[in-house]
């Protein structure tokens, strides 16, 4: 995450990294404007062990056939409106499982969506969250087109919609 600079509140993904070098995917953006000197963050994406540690918040199924609490998460790539989720998980006896196998990891401002089958859970969420501010792109429609952009914000405080500084 840039912490000043052209590209403030921007993040990326590391893809690899060396002792004086990081590597990012820039999903399509640049780096312009970007000087020696901007201050960066270096923060680990989430998986579905840190957001919910010891299955904490996610009731825990017994076998494939009784799913008990599934954890949906969005795509944010997706092109349209109206699509579905982009993972659908499950903990299976304390390990969390992919339908359809794949990463458990948490890319920054996809929401998840906890559905539980048989009793209620408080998930409690713990870990760093940003303290500065923070720049999501959204994306545009092409031409006649229409375009969804689910966002969510990272603070774990209270914010009403006319906080959000959303427009």
């Amino acid at each position: 995450m840039f912490l000043s600079g052209a590209k403030r509140g921007r993040d990326f993904t590391v893809i690899a990294n060396r002792s004086n070098t990081l590597s990012i995917d820039l999903k399509g953006d640049n780096l312009n404007g970007v000087i020696e000197g901007n201050r960066i963050k270096v923060l680990p994406h989430w998986n579905l062990v840190t957001a919910f540690p010891a299955g904490r918040g996610a009731e825990i199924s017994p076998n494939i056939l009784d799913i008990r609490s599934q954890i949906l998460s969005s795509e944010t790539e997706a092109t349209g409106i109206n699509f579905a989720s982009h993972g659908s998980f499950y903990n299976d006896a304390g390990s969390w499982q992919k339908f359809g196998g794949g990463s458990k990891v948490r890319a920054p401002h996809r929401y998840m969506m906890v559905r539980n089958k048989s009793v209620a859970t408080s998930p409690v969420f713990v870990g760093v969250f940003p303290s500065d501010f923070q720049a999501v792109p959204l994306r545009l429609p092409k031409e006649d087109d229409k375009q969804a952009n689910h966002v969510a914000h990272n603070w774990p405080i209270p914010l009403s919609l006319r906080d959000s500084n959303l427009i």
